[in-house]
């Protein structure tokens, strides 16, 4: 959400400009699709950990779906932007 909230600070700060042909649901598509980055970091952060115990792959499914998540709710969020536009 922080990547929604900056960019939107930026664009009402006039720092910069919302692309041409892009809407705000775009926007925030894009911005849901950066959770898979994240949560692919944290993932990997936790496969440097040594730790056996249940909880370090209860942490690891977690991340996994989160990552799933993020794209399928980017992708639903794009392809309605698509299909509104069309």
């Amino acid at each position: 959400m922080s990547f929604f909230g900056f960019s939107w600070l930026a664009i009402k700060l006039e720092l910069e400009a919302l692309s041409s042909g892009s809407n705000w649901m775009q926007l925030y598509g894009v911005s849901i699709l950066t959770g898979i980055g994240f949560m692919m970091s944290l993932f990997i952060v936790s496969l440097t950990s040594t730790d056996a115990s249940l909880f370090q792959y209860t942490d690891k499914l977690a991340i996994l779906l989160g990552s799933f998540a993020s794209g399928v709710f980017g992708y639903w969020i794009l392809n309605c932007c698509r299909k509104q536009s069309t």
